[in-house]
């Protein structure tokens, strides 16, 4: 920058400093140009209107003519010329002009010559003649074109004043030297670099490395809290600060779980005699070759035990129960079979396994067992072909995980497992209250299943859903006495999670997240470390592709711990970091495990469904599209009409990406990458998920962790990148549209209607809300699609508000009355009856409470749920609509000209319909046109010298804003014109109606 002084002109004595840039030009001779460039274009509008423009130049100044009156006088004056030349016949002009003048001195000398003489009353009666024949209509409509066209020429005159001023007040540096605000920078999408950085991201995936990670990572048993599993994390924390990034470990002291190595579980079956034979020691049977079997000798990962159970033992007669689901257990008490006081033998699917053990203990049952059916978990073909010649489950292993009747540390609800919080809980008291079970748990390999099938005598299964894989009679309970007994130690014990941060280049305070959890049963080689090492391989690119330039956003890698027990250390960390997380977070995207390479599994908000859609339509060389699979496997979505959406299953638990959702209302996915379209792996949390199965069982390994990794970066790389959010609120307003007749449905079978009385209103004014909403979105989309497509340039406070907005909209459906909850989204929440319920759970759950008793405390909570979930989608009404008086206040000049031509449109169209046959516009409507025209041009004055900056940092989400004056006026214009219209009350005065609506 250099100082440059104009010297002193003849329009003042002042001299002006300016900082002006080093390249060729100045802001001074940038004004004169633009300045110098108004008169020859007036004087070329004037030469194309000559006769107005010499009326308007040469109007007798002592008369004061209004806009209407001097137009007439222009109309009569052409007539007079034509008769002018019939009277006075003559090849010579000026004799003509003469007798016209003289025509207008006798006009103008009429009103002070008390009488006229008789050579100038053939002239008066020609004039007479030609105020008849001209008429008010052609006087009226002549008026209207030309105070069209002058407003029109004024508008030009001032654009042009307003572009040179604003090319010296904005492109350049003001006079005092003050710097340019930098929210007032013009920017722009660059879809051309965001496609080259795709393609870079893409191509820098590298296989072997991913592959290598999983050896290392999955080299032997890593359970939470052990010392495995802390050498594990401190090695990842030690990857990423090698490669640059800003790394923490956050540790938390939680209660978990263990099986005694020296006494497993075991079931025993009485032989009479007060004997008991063994079924079942709890251990698997290693298997393979040597190299396989050398990776499953750790005792730890041979036991069989389900976490937190309680420990005893339990004798009692067995009950089969299929799956433990709600409808299974009434089906056996209409058969008449007892279940208090027995042990319930039950099978893996349909619902979660702590689910299954609230439902038996809710039924009086003293013990579960759990195995694995091989009807899911084998090979319908071949049921011999099971691991170790190919990756379908052996009958001597089986599945382990957790029974934890929630997500977090059970001691410490709410707050994080830090050293200084109180511990509310015990293991006493998370007992009674339902959190950890009061009775035994344990599963089995479906080898031991099938033994105690054997064993029962007992009448036949009721149907055929009852049957499994078994190479037995499924019976539902026989006479035979069985024992279980269960031995597990509870211990506090540290955990750690690692988060790694890319800091952002232009945002860094929004975050991306990327998530993972590296805890295991067993040595886990698919689940998690399959997403674990895909996810290092991923911050490896981006750390050298965002070497040169980071990333508009902070990308943060998160590997979390004691995933496997409850989502312990995501909720821990999402608990401690609540409120830096509703200011900060975009996104959570989470990859559980890369299990197959046939179709994406994806769960995701609404909001996200563009997104992943448009990653998943990227090709690679390892495959085809994964968006073709993925819609060729799994089908159409289930809630939008779109052909393009894919199935994209619910966002509720699963995985760590839940509380997310949950508890924060962060918009969250989940991505799997499955051999089998909509099923888990069978090895699934068995002791034989070890580097030897990935090198020599699982097709493609290379393949199908590159295309995951690919597919997770390009999400990554949008939310991360793009100028404007991508994401997309359309679909969510389809979305809660899709929902209500499916609620309006379940709700009909439970007959609320009638115990209910506003329970039809409720529906059609939620409906009103939801109609809103999508008017909102709609328009709202159309702004970012603008943006989005590179070809608009928008202010940087635009764009920040625009993503301030986008950001806030998820967090509007969360509910303000559960501050004691974990699941506090409205939407996407879990059902208290039914574990299949998981969308609007708040209203069908008070639905069915209902229909069990229809007592008036029940319907004022269906009344207060309905009122929940319509304040919320109001809430996000608000969000997107107050874009209109935002965008307004921070773009006058675009959107008011926008505005103010359809005004004029609306006016044209409504005039054309209502008054055919009448004149279009009265004078009073050119009037306000001519004021509209005058607006105009103050909404570019003030877009250049009155509008404020916008001060990001306290721009409300919700609450009344201001629009801008503009904005007022331009409405208040809008309501005179069309007014002026329908009742063509010309009396009024319209500046009076102006300054009525401006008030």
């Amino acid at each position: 920058m250099r100082r440059t002084y104009i010297r002193p002109t003849s329009y003042g004595d002042e001299c002006l400093e300016r900082r002006v840039p080093t390249a060729p030009g100045s802001a001074s001779s940038a004004l004169l140009a633009v300045v110098g460039v108004i008169p020859p274009i007036l004087s070329a509008i004037f030469q194309l209107l000559p006769s107005v423009g010499r009326r308007f130049f040469t109007i007798n100044s002592t008369h004061a003519y209004s806009g209407v009156e001097w137009t007439q006088a222009f109309s009569l004056e052409a007539f007079l010329q034509r008769q002018c030349k019939e009277l006075f016949p003559s090849n010579n002009a000026v004799d003509g002009m003469l007798a016209l003048g003289l025509i207008k001195r006798m006009s103008d000398d009429s009103s002070d010559s008390p009488s006229r003489t008789s050579e100038n009353v053939q002239l008066l009666l020609i004039r007479k003649k030609a105020e008849k024949q001209i008429g008010p209509h052609r006087s009226e409509f002549l008026s209207t074109l030309i105070c069209i066209v002058l407003a029109l020429v004024l508008m030009i005159v001032f654009l042009f004043l307003a572009i040179a001023f604003y090319h010296v007040k904005h492109i350049y540096p003001n006079c005092d030297g003050e710097d340019i605000n930098p929210y007032d920078l013009l920017v722009q999408e660059q879809p051309k670099e965001l496609e080259a950085t795709s393609m870079y991201l893409k191509d820098r995936f590298l296989g072997y490395r991913i592959v290598e990670s999983i050896n290392f990572l999955a080299n032997g048993s890593h359970i939470a809290g052990s010392k495995e599993s802390a050498h594990l994390m401190h090695y990842l924390a030690n990857e990423y600060s090698s490669l640059g990034y800003s790394v923490k470990i956050y540790n938390y002291t939680v209660l978990l779980n263990y099986p005694q190595v020296n006494s497993p579980n075991t079931i025993h079956v009485d032989n009479g005699n007060e004997s008991w034979k063994l079924l079942s020691t709890g251990r698997g049977t290693p298997l393979g070759p040597e190299d396989a079997k050398k990776e499953q000798e750790d005792a730890r990962s041979q036991h069989w035990w389900n976490a937190y159970s309680a420990n005893g033992t339990a004798d009692a007669q067995i009950v089969y129960c299929n799956y433990g689901m709600k409808n299974d257990f009434e089906q056996l008490l209409q058969m008449g079979i007892e279940l208090r006081g027995r042990i319930a033998l039950m099978r893996y699917g349909g619902i979660r396994r702590s689910e299954k053990v609230r439902l038996a203990q809710s039924r009086g049952l003293v013990a579960v067992i759990l195995f694995s059916d091989p009807i899911h978990y084998t090979s319908a073909a071949d049921k011999s072909n099971v691991f170790p010649e190919s990756t379908y489950l052996p009958g001597d292993d089986a599945q382990r995980g957790s029974v934890l009747a929630t997500h977090g540390d059970p001691l410490t609800p709410l707050l994080p497992s830090l050293h200084y919080v109180h511990r509310e809980e015990n293991e006493e008291s998370a007992r009674l209250k339902g959190v950890l079970p009061n009775i035994l748990v344990t599963p089995i390999g479906y080898n031991d299943a099938k033994k105690i099938m054997d064993l029962l005598d007992g009448e036949p299964v009721p149907s055929f859903e009852w049957k499994g894989g078994l190479s037995s009679v499924y019976r539902v309970t026989g006479e035979k006495k069985f024992r279980v007994t269960v031995h597990s130690k509870f211990v506090h014990r540290v955990i750690s999670n690692v988060v790694a941060m890319m800091p952002g280049s232009k945002e860094p305070n929004h975050w991306v997240m990327v998530g993972n959890h590296v805890d295991s049963w067993v040595n886990g080689a698919i689940d998690p470390i399959s997403g674990t090492a895909t996810q290092l391989e991923m911050a490896r690119v981006a750390a050298d592709v965002f070497q040169r330039e980071r990333p508009r956003r902070t990308i943060v890698f998160c590997h979390w711990d004691a995933e496997e027990f409850g989502l312990i250390g995501s909720t821990e960390w999402v608990e401690e970091m609540q409120h830096v997380l509703g200011r900060k977070a975009v996104a959570y995207i989470n990859v559980d495990h890369i299990a197959g390479n046939i179709a994406p599994d994806v769960k995701a908000v609404p909001l996200l469904y563009r997104t992943i859609i448009e990653a998943s339509k990227k090709r690679n060389k390892q495959r085809q599209y994964l968006f073709d699979s993925w819609r060729h496997y799994r089908g159409k979505g289930q809630f939008l009409s779109d052909r393009e959406v894919p199935h994209i299953g619910l966002p509720t638990a699963g995985s760590d990406y839940h509380r997310f959702i949950s508890f924060s209302g962060i918009p969250a996915a989940d991505l799997k990458l499955e051999g089998t379209p909509g099923l888990s792996y069978p090895l699934y949390h068995t002791m034989y998920e070890t580097p030897w199965l990935i090198n020599n069982l699982v097709i493609e390994p290379f393949n199908s962790f590159v295309a995951m990794g690919r597919f997770w970066m390009e999400i990554i790389h949008r939310l991360a990148n793009y100028m404007i959010i991508p994401f997309n609120v359309v679909d969510y307003a389809n979305f809660l549209s899709a929902l209500i007749p499916r609620v309006e449905t379940n709700l009909s079978h439970l007959n609320i209607s009638s115990h209910v009385p506003s329970y039809l209103d409720k529906i059609l004014s939620l409906k009103d809300s939801l109609r809103r909403f999508g008017n909102a979105a709609r328009r709202f989309q159309e702004i970012t699609d603008g943006l989005a497509s590179g070809e608009k340039k928008v202010r940087l406070s635009e764009v920040t508000l625009l993503n301030d907005r986008l950001q806030a909209l998820e967090s509007c459906f969360l509910d303000p009355t559960r501050s004691h909850s974990l699941d506090r989204h409205i939407v996407f929440s879990q059902s208290k009856f039914s574990p299949q319920v998981t969308l609007l759970a708040g209203i069908q759950d008070a639905a069915h409470q209902i229909s069990l008793s229809p007592t008036l405390e029940n319907v004022h909570r269906l009344s207060l749920e309905f009122s929940k979930f319509q304040a919320a989608v109001c809430r996000g009404v608000e969000t997107r609509s107050l874009m209109d008086a935002e965008w307004m206040r921070s773009l006058p000049t675009a959107d008011v000209l926008r505005r103010s031509l359809h005004i004029v449109t609306d006016v044209h169209t409504h005039a054309s319909r209502s008054q055919p046959n009448q004149q279009l516009l009265s004078d009073t409507t050119v009037t306000n046109m001519s004021l509209l025209a005058a607006v105009l041009v103050f909404s570019l004055l003030h877009s250049v010298f009155a509008a404020p900056p916008i001060d990001v940092s306290t721009q409300p989400v919700l609450g009344s804003i201001q629009g801008s004056p503009v904005v007022a006026v331009v409405h208040g214009l809008s309501d005179v014109l069309k007014d002026d219209i329908q009742s063509k009350d010309t009396e009024d005065d319209p500046l009076q109606k102006f300054g009525r609506t401006v008030e």
